[in-house]
């Protein structure tokens, strides 16, 4: 029998908890049944059936969830997997992983590699993170360009800016 550690397998069955309720809180407030949502999630190609839905929101599978299911769930119920993960309140404490705890927003920015607070583990993660965040900055820049949301002078600061952001990516036009 494998050797598990008590605290892990603890942090493990709270998150699943946690996401079960979170599930199961977004269907109802749809309005929906299980079968519902099995049925959504079966129009999205991956079928979760109404039994695996009830484990999921009762905690019924010793801790585990599947990322995909996760993913799709969160698809189905018009929702990010982030907030199924870390559904609120923000400002109330949680197992960020085992024996790490922050509040459930900061929780949330760290799992969205969104930097947020004074945490030096979170600042250390963030560094890790700025090939993301040079990404979004540069779709944003981008969308910014082809919705016309600037004027001629913004808009020319705006495309040095995203070409800039090409090049530090190692994606800038030839």
């Amino acid at each position: 029998m494998p050797n598990i550690d008590e605290n892990a397998k603890r942090w493990q069955t709270e998150l699943s908890r946690r996401v079960g309720r979170a599930v199961q809180d977004a269907r109802k407030s749809r309005g929906w049944t299980a079968i519902e949502l099995s049925k959504r999630c079966s129009e999205l190609n991956y079928p979760i059936s109404r039994v695996a839905i009830s484990k999921i929101e009762s905690n019924s599978r010793a801790g585990k969830l599947d990322l995909a299911e996760l993913v799709v769930l969160a698809a189905a119920l018009n929702t990010s997997p982030v907030s199924l993960v870390y559904p609120g309140p923000y400002d109330e404490e949680v197992e960020l992983f085992p024996g790490e705890n922050h509040t459930q927003f900061m929780a949330a920015q760290w799992f969205s590699a969104i930097p947020e607070g004074p945490y030096d583990e979170l600042r250390r993660w963030a560094d890790s993170v700025t090939e993301l965040n040079a990404w979004r900055r540069l779709s944003d820049l981008e969308s910014t360009v082809w919705y016309g949301g600037a004027d001629a002078k913004l808009q020319a600061q705006i495309l040095k800016e995203a070409q800039r952001l090409r090049q530090q990516l190692g994606i800038a036009d030839a």
